[in-house]
């Protein structure tokens, strides 16, 4: 599936919400070996040499981000990898999040994906939030994910068989 090694990264600016333009990059992601196990542990080989983003940007319009996220992508011939770490100041709230595996993937902090193989808008939406539950539309067979939560910050990582995509 050669056209994830080339992705466009979509993120809504303060315009966007108010009806203006989407700002967008297309970036060169590199096709690696997977990981050994889907932990929500970024610590593997591959993930230190995956495509990082830059730190994401507030939607709300003159909002700022207080909460730095950061993302990191690769691929190998079957899958696409996404990984996160999600910095936060109350611990004690994702706790409590972590702790109700009954709400949806898009309950609380969460970390949502769009996944549209060759650009045809007919794209996968995924959802992970930080206890972990995924939610997703335009999959054909599940995904695997996984969360850590630390003190500080909680990481997620994601396999999306390219096989999963519609």
């Amino acid at each position: 599936m050669d056209a994830l090694k080339t992705l466009t990264l979509a993120g809504a600016l303060a315009a966007g919400l108010a009806g203006g333009a989407l700002a967008y990059e297309t970036v060169k992601i590199p096709t690696l070996p997977a990981p050994g196990i889907v932990d929500g542990d970024l610590a593997d080989a591959s993930w230190k040499k995956a495509y990082v983003t830059k730190p994401f940007t507030a939607i709300k319009p003159g909002g700022s981000v207080t909460e730095e996220t950061v993302a990191r992508l690769f691929c190998t011939a079957d899958a696409l990898y996404v990984g996160a770490k999600c910095s936060f100041a109350d611990y004690a709230l994702r706790e409590k999040i972590v702790n109700d595996k009954s709400k949806s993937g898009f309950s609380g902090d969460c970390i949502e994906l769009f996944v549209d193989p060759g650009d045809t808008g007919n794209y996968a939406h995924i959802a992970v939030n930080v206890a972990g539950n995924v939610t997703s539309t335009g999959t054909v067979a599940p995904i695997r994910c996984a969360v850590q939560l630390y003190k500080t910050h909680w990481m997620m990582e994601a396999e999306i068989p390219f096989s999963s995509l519609k």
